[in-house]
């Protein structure tokens, strides 16, 4: 009897070892299947040259199952991140990641955690981003996360993008002309010359030119990109004008294009909150158009987007300003003083203001932010 005791338990034991084995297995599987899936479909929307496998195990972070498995079969979970080429997160830290993130809770900033514990915090949830800019914090957009990101509508690719801005054009969506005579000037910055006045970063740092194509224009290598013309910018500003700049180089849009102005909030935010004498924000983009165009299409739109200066060849520059802003009639008067300055100093450099109904470009810090468009794809990076 004891004998058969001993033996029906190894049976049950190894019968459960069995079924989740089995169901780790088909498990991993199906999990293989929806990420092989998911990084058929994005394939063109995510532009960068990452692996598609960049889909992290962190989308099953919060998967208790998940985390069951690979604690009894870790054979599974070295599988699963070797085939992925990332490491997943224990089970603990996804629970607290997945408990704060629900919760709202920032971990670097300790006024999230009072928000969540004391609902009175919430009463004055906007007071940071008000004094940045000393509006009305009731009108300044608190932004915790993409849900709440307020850009309109929100494109999930460049090319998306373009093909919609592209349907409105053919739609004869009228463009505002700007009056300059009824513009005024901006007011005058207090310069502290000892102290950063001047904000360069890149919500597009991918953004790249000629002869870099990947992923439609895209490229995380800096003699191609944005952040080569944000470096220059900079260098700029300081040596020959005595300005004091920041250039933040971080890539907001290599993992996701529809999350690129949150994460860029997120580096703004940073940024004016370790120095406060930052007053002028400038988020340096290039143009971008379908790599699938007619060559003669090509042809014209880089005649478009160049012009010469000095005997060289300069990509032209068009500013962008998201009438969303309350503040946005102080955006406009910075646009038109850089556009008269660009006229005065070199004819022909300046393209165009562009206004973009319902969006934001996270330009509500500072009435001095703009969103700098220099050249576009087919410029060659030269």
């Amino acid at each position: 009897m004891y004998k058969q005791k001993i033996i029906a338990k190894f049976i049950l034991a190894f019968a459960v070892l069995a079924v989740i084995v089995l169901t780790g297995y088909i498990l991993f599987n199906r999990l293989n299947l929806n990420m092989d899936a998911q990084a058929e479909d994005t394939a063109e929307t995510v532009f960068n040259n990452i692996s598609d496998k960049s889909f992290k195990a962190e989308d099953f972070a919060d998967n208790f199952f998940v985390h069951i498995v690979n604690s009894i079969i870790p054979a599974i979970k070295i599988e699963y991140e070797s085939h992925y080429e990332t490491k997943m997160p224990g089970i603990i830290e996804a629970a607290v990641k997945a408990m704060v993130s629900k919760a709202g809770v920032d971990l670097t900033n300790p006024l999230t955690y009072f928000r969540f514990v004391f609902t009175a915090f919430n009463q004055n949830k906007n007071t940071k981003e008000a004094a940045l800019i000393g509006k009305d914090p009731n009108n300044i957009p608190n932004i915790t996360n993409f849900e709440d990101a307020p850009e309109g509508t929100i494109y999930f690719s460049e090319q998306d993008e373009y093909y919609a801005e592209e349907a409105e054009r053919q739609n004869n969506v009228p463009q505002i002309d700007i009056l300059e005579e009824n513009i005024k000037n901006p007011d005058k910055i207090e310069v502290a010359k000892k102290d950063p006045l001047v904000l360069l970063y890149h919500s597009h740092t991918s953004e790249s030119y000629m002869p870099e194509t990947i992923g439609n224009f895209h490229s995380v290598d800096e003699r191609y990109n944005v952040v080569s013309v944000g470096k220059i910018v900079a260098e700029t500003l300081e040596k020959k004008y005595k300005y004091k700049v920041i250039h933040d180089k971080t890539y907001h849009d290599t993992e996701s294009y529809a999350y690129s102005y949150n994460n860029s909030l997120a580096t703004v935010k940073a940024q004016l909150n370790k120095q406060k004498s930052l007053k002028v924000l400038l988020d340096i983009h290039r143009d971008g158009f379908s790599i699938d165009l007619a060559e003669d299409v090509k042809k014209k739109l880089k005649n478009d987007y160049t012009v010469k200066i000095n005997n060289k060849n300069a990509a032209r520059v068009m500013l962008v300003i998201g009438m969303a802003n309350e503040n946005y009639s102080d955006l406009e008067k910075f646009a038109v003083y850089i556009k008269k300055k660009m006229d005065t100093l070199y004819p022909g450099l300046f393209l165009r203001i562009d206004r973009k109904s319902g969006k934001y470009y996270n330009q509500y810090f500072t009435d001095y932010s703009m969103l700098v468009e220099v050249g576009c794809s087919y410029n060659t990076i030269e």
